[in-house]
């Protein structure tokens, strides 16, 4: 008569004062205002009017007394143990499992992963104490919470970086309406890394997944050990030239020379070629043979001049000087084609392709289109310590004892300068020289021509032969 274990043919409690009423799940009848001919969900009433029930008294010492009970059920009880976690009464979720369902939720580890360590973790799923409903529910419910406050969480977070390396810099920028336009923040590495490797910048505003759909700018760079390093991140509320003139696409290119008067603003050429990909492909189709010599002399002239030369060779070939897109790749010829560019130091980037190399490693490792801003901010901070991670363990393979390949004294001398993956793109770069030749000038036999075994004679401008 005290302390009785509720047995698990009964559910809900009904409680008096002093008293108890344990009765079955399916107590009751099932009531609606919903006429069946609209009902969207069908879903099936559990309330069949089962009688079963146990009433008890509760004493003044704690313990109690069983004044009634009626056992009999009129349906099937459970069939197997397996099916108790999906009665309200046998669910136990274990606090610490909770914990872990919001940390994996955080890290973006996905669904069907989380349950598999939670059974893992609990013996089996049928110990787990609650089934993949219940696991889903609850992430909503911690979606919910973290959602809540969500600007003041990421102020919080960049005041606590801030207090953690004064070095910390964030800056926000405010509409008109007090609504939070731009975002812009770097780590204290971030800043160090774009003193050291600045030089040359890439990013674009492409990639948008965020809750907000705000377009995300990642500002990448090239480290001396050639991995991408981030430099600092940006949340844009809008692509206008004020945006790109608060922190740094006609905005972007007016917005550049203001900021950075002595900056040099290239294009990217995927991009471009993207751009007027659907014009080029009807040229293609009417020229077949344009689709192979229009990118080899986009691609191969050294000089201005060369490029120029063989441009009007293309075009008058192909009698294609007023076709709209042709035009529009000439009259913006200087501020993609690599021929323009010989003299400035681009750190082997001609696109944008580590920004977005970039963007695509945050949307794979570490952030999601449905986290919160300050949650989103959290991982690209854990991104950013991944690529510092990175930079790490190149620096400390470079520290080692690297034998030259060569007997050239050169060789010797750069190792003491170069890392080991500058060192690797020279060794490379030093065995492609090998493939020039040299021969006797037919104008002058004192003068020598350096030229490269495989020339190709399609292209006047493709034969390059420098003079001795």
């Amino acid at each position: 008569m005290s302390h009785l274990p509720i047995p698990s043919i009964f559910g809900k409690v009904l409680l008096q004062p002093n008293n108890a009423t344990h009765t079955c799940t399916r107590k009751g009848k099932y009531t609606t205002s919903v006429h069946d001919g609209k009902r969207q969900r069908g879903r099936a009433s559990k309330k069949i009017g089962c009688k079963a029930h146990m009433g008890v008294k509760m004493n003044a010492d704690g313990g109690c007394v069983i004044k009634r009970i009626h056992f009999e059920h009129n349906h099937q009880l459970t069939l197997s143990p397996s099916m108790l976690v999906f009665l309200h009464s046998h669910k136990r979720v274990n606090p610490t499992l909770q914990d872990y369902i919001k940390d994996l939720q955080l890290s973006t580890v996905k669904h069907v992963n989380i349950m598999s360590f939670l059974t893992r973790l609990s013996g089996g799923r049928d110990k787990l104490g609650c089934h993949n409903r219940d696991v889903l529910n609850m992430k909503a419910k911690n979606a919910r919470k973290e959602s809540a406050h969500d600007v003041q969480k990421l102020f919080k977070f960049f005041d606590d970086m801030t207090a953690e390396n004064e070095n910390f810099y964030y800056d926000v920028h405010v509409g008109e309406d007090n609504r939070l336009n731009n975002i812009f923040w770097a780590n204290a590495s971030c800043r160090v890394a774009y003193a050291d490797f600045g030089d040359c910048i890439t990013f674009d505003t492409t990639y948008k997944s965020n809750k907000f759909h705000l377009p995300l700018a990642v500002f990448v760079g090239l480290s001396n050990h050639l991995l991408s390093s981030i430099f600092g991140v940006a949340l844009m509320g809008d692509e206008s030239v004020d945006s790109f003139k608060w922190y740094q696409c006609p905005s972007m290119a007016t917005a550049i020379p203001q900021i950075f008067p002595r900056s040099l603003h290239k294009l990217c050429r995927w991009h471009i070629m993207r751009k007027h990909k659907d014009s080029l492909g009807k040229l293609y189709k009417l020229f077949p043979d344009l689709k192979d010599q229009l990118p080899a002399v986009l691609n191969h002239p050294l000089m201005p001049t060369e490029f120029e030369a063989a441009w009007h060779e293309l075009v008058n070939k192909y009698n294609l000087h007023d076709v709209n897109v042709m035009v529009n790749l000439w009259n913006e010829r200087k501020t993609w084609i690599f021929a323009y560019w010989k003299d400035v130091l681009c750190a082997c980037m001609t696109s944008t392709q580590r920004s977005e190399s970039m963007n695509h490693v945050l949307k794979n490792g570490f952030v999601r289109e449905q986290h919160d801003l300050h949650i989103f901010a959290q991982q690209v901070n854990n991104c950013i310590q991944t690529r510092h991670e990175s930079e790490a363990a190149e620096a400390i393979a470079s520290m080692g004892v690297m034998k030259p390949l060569t007997r050239y004294g050169f060789d010797a001398q750069i190792l003491e300068h170069y890392t080991r993956a500058v060192y690797g793109v020279f060794r490379e770069r030093q065995f492609h020289s090998t493939g020039f030749r040299i021969k006797t000038s037919s104008q002058n036999t004192t003068e020598f021509l350096v030229h490269h075994y495989n020339q190709s004679r399609e292209f006047a401008w493709s034969s390059h032969e420098f003079h001795l």
